[in-house]
């Protein structure tokens, strides 16, 4: 479970192993919270390789907007109510979908970045939050793949899934070999 850290400002990131994917949370203006499987995640850790040509003609608007349906469908049929999708949350996502693809690298926090945090993401796009959390991917070929890969990690899954959240957002930004970075956003605003 995600509990509250100490008052000292850090981001705990957790990492589903193999499959290029990790989830990070917080809540509160002081403290952060961690997905619950707390393994460090290091952004050399990516999903086998995948052409680039597998993700296909679908532009990356509607792959986006197919992460939240699907995200939503996973919390209907958990008896969880659906998010509202904001189009600041997307708009940070695509911040970090962009920033991964440039650097080729998945992490939450991307130091050498205009934006290296999701704190430094959400405000960017003015988006006031009580909680947040943030799950990345990498190279997953499709929506139904990158989603399937979120539900499969404790911690993504908890993010996924948990009532604390109302609103998402989504994006994918390719690299210049073509390789997607998936970012989904959940929050409550303040």
């Amino acid at each position: 479970m995600r509990g509250a850290l100490d008052p000292i400002i850090r981001h705990a990131l957790a990492l589903l192993l193999g499959s290029g994917a990790s989830a990070c949370a917080a809540s509160g203006p002081a403290a952060d919270r961690s997905a619950p499987t707390g393994e460090a995640a290091t952004s050399s850790t990516r999903a086998p390789a995948l052409p680039a040509a597998t993700v296909g003609p679908t532009s990356d608007v509607a792959l986006s907007t197919d992460v939240v349906a699907r995200a939503n469908a996973a919390r209907r049929a958990a008896g969880v109510r659906a998010l509202a999708t904001d189009a600041r949350l997307s708009d940070a996502a695509r911040l970090h979908a962009q920033q991964m693809a440039r650097a080729g690298r998945l992490a939450h926090v991307l130091p050498e970045t205009a934006l290296p945090t999701p704190r430094d993401r959400l405000a960017a796009v003015a988006y006031a939050w009580t909680t947040y959390a943030e799950n990345v991917a990498w190279n997953h070929p499709d929506a139904r793949r990158a989603m399937d890969g979120w539900l499969a990690s404790a911690g993504h899954r908890a993010n996924l899934l948990s009532r604390e959240f109302t609103h998402s957002g989504a994006a994918v930004a390719r690299a210049a070999n073509g390789e997607p970075y998936w970012v989904q956003l959940f929050a409550r605003p303040r």
